[in-house]
């Protein structure tokens, strides 16, 4: 007997449910049901987006490229995917706030650390650090002040 076998009858839904959710492509509502929700409860302004939506736009370093999933102007800070190609160097630079880095895929080297997926980093405000480099390429998930991600 196998270990699922040997836990069947002690699963949870979510045990089961969620391995399968995940193997479903992903589904739009259409906006009239959407509306018809966000108004039930209440979410007016409640936005979702699928991070396979929205550009790719170039990044200064060439080669990099982000893209935009959030920003809150109000609280000055943006959230962006940011691939980068193998062998690329990012060069030092200056944060006017702080910034959030989780390494999705691939590898990054921050302060001679390197990051791989499931890493974090966090780099306070006004901080300044050397090189970034990657060696085989890397997908990040960056939180970060909109004076530095989008300036």
């Amino acid at each position: 007997m196998d270990d699922f076998e040997d836990r069947s009858e002690d699963l949870t839904f979510g045990e089961l449910a969620l391995p399968l959710a995940l193997d479903l492509p992903p589904v739009n509502p259409p906006e009239t049901v959407r509306r018809a929700l966000m108004d039930r409860i209440g979410l007016e302004s409640f936005r979702y987006v699928f991070a396979r939506e929205g550009a790719w736009v170039p990044h200064p370093v060439p080669g990099v490229r982000v893209k935009i999933l959030s920003r809150d102007p109000a609280r000055g800070y943006a959230m962006l995917l940011l691939e980068a190609p193998p062998h690329t160097e990012v060069p030092g630079h200056d944060h006017s706030g702080a910034e959030e880095c989780f390494v999705l895929t691939g590898d990054l080297t921050i302060a001679g650390r390197t990051l791989g997926p499931g890493d974090f980093h966090h780099a306070a405000a006004h901080s300044t650090h050397g090189p970034i480099r990657t060696e085989g390429g890397c997908l990040v998930l960056l939180v970060a002040d909109e004076r530095d991600a989008l300036g």
